[in-house]
């Protein structure tokens, strides 16, 4: 299981940066419904990536309790409940 929640769209290099380092992320613009699937996945997120445009919805942290880290990619972080 991963442990990295990937929010905003990805850049190709970023991309090729974290398959080299072997880290694994799900994608939120490939899950039908990303609160059902943080309510049944969301204990085993511990990393987000995302950016100061879409940033990381209330919904979304109440349901990842062992977060530890949150990677704003650009500039800003007001999306960032």
């Amino acid at each position: 299981m991963t442990n990295l929640l990937i929010i905003s769209p990805m850049n190709p290099m970023l991309q090729i940066a974290l398959d080299n380092r072997g880290l694994e992320g799900v994608h939120v613009n490939d899950l039908e419904d990303p609160i059902a699937w943080l309510d049944e996945n969301g204990a085993g997120i511990e990393q987000v990536l995302t950016d100061g445009h879409f940033g990381v919805q209330t919904e979304f942290l109440q349901r990842m309790p062992n977060l530890q880290v949150i990677s704003s990619n650009g500039v800003g972080y007001d999306a960032i409940d």
